[in-house]
């Protein structure tokens, strides 16, 4: 499935799970929705008005600095087993079954991931969108945002 998204401006376009990725890095990075999550992710032809459109274009503009200099190994090379490079929680079903790991490098791990996993784990987004393809459609999508208003169909 994919958002088409139309305009009196032109349209773009997003697969499912590139909008929705967009749409949790853009309010991790401060964008205020207007609607609740399912709005966004219908393809109803519902309105996103011009001000939530130019909130989020300034959110993803807070993103793109991010996403130019994302490393996703860096949680890799910390611990030295790659053991965060996925979430904890998909590894074991109990925290008991954790491997022991330094304390001190257990809270540096967890003093850097833990904004992330309150929002939800974003780091596979973040690694996919850092490609200069992504960041150019993006920066595309920014100028297709501060156009005003659009349809999501």
């Amino acid at each position: 499935m994919d958002y088409d998204l139309r305009s009196q401006k032109g349209g773009f376009k997003w697969n499912i799970h590139d909008w929705s990725d967009l749409l949790g890095l853009a309010y991790e990075y401060g964008w205020e929705p207007e609607h609740k999550a399912e709005y966004y992710l219908g393809n109803n032809y519902q309105i996103i008005s011009a001000v939530d459109a130019a909130n989020l274009a300034d959110a993803l503009g807070k993103l793109l600095p991010d996403l130019s200099t994302y490393d996703l190994n860096e949680y890799e090379e910390m611990d030295g087993i790659g053991f965060f490079k996925k979430n904890i929680f998909d590894l074991y079903d109990n925290t008991k079954d954790i491997p022991d790991i330094p304390e001190e490098s257990t809270n540096e791990i967890f003093s850097k991931l833990s904004p992330t996993w309150q929002n939800g784990d974003n780091r596979e987004a973040m690694q996919h969108f850092s490609s200069i393809n992504y960041i150019e459609k993006i920066e595309d999508f920014i100028q297709y945002c501060s156009q005003g208003e659009f349809q999501i169909g």
